[in-house]
């Protein structure tokens, strides 16, 4: 081989490496730079596992309320509220009720947490009481039978945060079980205070589910005993039920040994009160009314001026508050609450 060709040979295989170094220098730059890019894309898809995995916090109006993802993407399913206070950060996010989404923040500002299965089953409730008429017919709903107590005392409707007296006890999906004795619940709701209630003198309802039936007298729901505004499910061999009633009237309704399941009372008219279980009128009476009692509703005891009395042994799952229903709401609001209680627990037995 000549001089000449060994010189242009070396010049060839220097050119090589050199380009093979710039080559290497090169992608290396473009890796660098490239990689906060990549380091973001893992934290997304983390942070997506995350949300898969099926709990659910909600947060005050500074954070987020993570929701449970559904199989089938939607359409940009992006919801802000209260500047920021509630967000659904992937498109395939199953997005609940507004009202549900503001219960979840109450929760959590509340330190309470709700699971993706829970969320989807209070969003079912919510939507079937809006879908027949029931909820605009509600001051207040709340749903003891729950994961936490945080979520047992926010109620669905209001938000507000009912208080515990003496340690009823707790049973997580079933709800509160009360001693007969000390213990009830002070729902905070005064509807003679409240602004705008459906609640009023001639027009008003109260009940919830009882799961385990009374063993003795005692009030389970109400807001006076004294001026006659409470529900007895068991009163010797009768029910004591009145609402906003002038007097004490003489009328019972047989209880017929029946001490659970979802009772609703209300006043529909100046003269006529109704009692109904499991969605089935038991009885009324035509009692007047008197006036809307300025007390707060109690849950477990009887309301009296000076405070608890007439206590329950109890254990009730739901409680509510509101206007009186049309008969189809009542017919309807029944099975809705039913849902809901047997998706997450058997039923009561009868």
């Amino acid at each position: 081989m000549t001089k000449k060709k060994t010189a242009i040979k070396k010049k060839a295989e220097t050119a090589k490496r050199v380009g093979t170094a710039k080559a290497a220098q090169a992608a290396k730059k473009a890796e660098i730079r490239k990689k906060p890019e990549l380091e973001k894309q893992a934290e997304t898809r983390k942070r997506a596992k995350a949300r898969g995995k099926g709990r659910v916090t909600g947060q005050d109006a500074h954070g987020a309320v993570e929701l449970p993802q559904t199989r089938d993407p939607l359409p940009d399913a992006s919801v802000q509220e209260a500047g920021g206070a509630a967000e659904v950060l992937d498109t395939r996010a199953f997005v609940p009720d507004a009202s549900v989404i503001a219960w979840l923040i109450a929760v959590g500002a509340a330190g309470g947490a709700v699971s993706a299965d829970r969320v989807m089953l209070i969003d079912g409730l919510v939507k079937s009481l809006k879908g027949c008429g029931v909820w605009d017919r509600l001051d207040r709903l709340w749903v003891f039978a729950a994961e936490n107590r945080a979520q047992a005392l926010i109620d669905l409707v209001g938000l507000d945060q009912a208080t515990t007296v003496n340690e009823p006890l707790f049973i997580a999906d079933l709800g509160y079980a009360f001693d007969g004795s000390t213990q009830y619940i002070d729902t905070g709701f005064d509807a003679a205070a409240a602004s705008a209630p459906r609640y009023s003198r001639n027009s008003a309802s109260f009940g919830g589910v009882v799961f385990a039936g009374a063993t003795i007298i005692g009030v389970e729901f109400g807001n006076d005993y004294s001026a006659y505004s409470m529900l007895t499910t068991r009163y010797s061999t009768t029910r004591r039920f009145q609402v906003n009633s002038a007097t004490d009237s003489a009328e019972k309704i047989p209880h017929n040994e029946r001490f659970v399941g979802h009772f609703h009372g209300q006043r529909s008219a100046e003269n006529l009160a109704e009692l109904f279980l499991d969605g089935v009128l038991q009885g009324s009476s035509p009692e007047p009314s008197s006036q809307v009692p300025a007390r707060t509703f109690f849950v477990g005891a009887g309301r009296w001026a000076r405070g608890p009395g007439n206590f329950s042994d109890a254990s009730i799952s739901t409680a509510h508050v509101g206007g009186s229903f049309s008969p189809d709401q009542v017919g309807q609001f029944d099975p809705a609450i039913r849902s809901y209680l047997s998706s997450i627990a058997p039923p009561p037995s009868p």
